[in-house]
C-alpha cells in the first residue's frame, strides 16, 4: 500500500515541468532515468558509488538544501561536500 505522501511525492513530480523531459525520457528507457513505484528516479555513479537518485521537485529542492546544511551531517564541511552528499539521494538544479 502506497502511503499519502508518497501519492503526494509523486503528484509534485508529474506537475513539475522542470522534470518534464526526465519523465519523458524514463518512459523511453533513455538517460538512466526510471520510474520505480510511480517515482521518478535517476541512475548515476556519484563518487564511485552507483546509486538512484530521486529526482526532487522545484517546490521541494529548498527543503532539501536546508536539510542537508542544517542537518547534523552538514555541519561546515564546505559547499562542495554538501553538494555532494545531496548528490547521493537526490537530483535536480538545487
Amino acid at each position: 500500500m502506497v502511503s499519502d505522501d508518497v501519492h503526494k511525492s509523486i503528484d509534485e513530480q508529474k506537475s513539475d515541468e522542470t522534470l518534464s523531459d526526465c519523465r519523458d525520457m524514463a518512459h523511453q528507457c533513455k538517460g538512466d532515468y526510471a520510474i520505480s513505484r510511480g517515482l521518478l528516479y535517476h541512475k548515476e555513479k556519484v563518487e564511485g558509488q552507483s546509486v538512484c537518485q530521486l529526482c526532487v521537485p522545484v517546490g521541494r529542492r529548498d527543503a532539501v538544501l536546508k536539510l542537508a546544511h542544517e542537518s547534523a551531517y552538514g555541519g561546515h564541511l564546505g559547499e562542495r561536500n554538501a553538494s555532494q552528499r545531496i548528490r547521493l539521494f537526490f537530483i535536480g538544479r538545487v
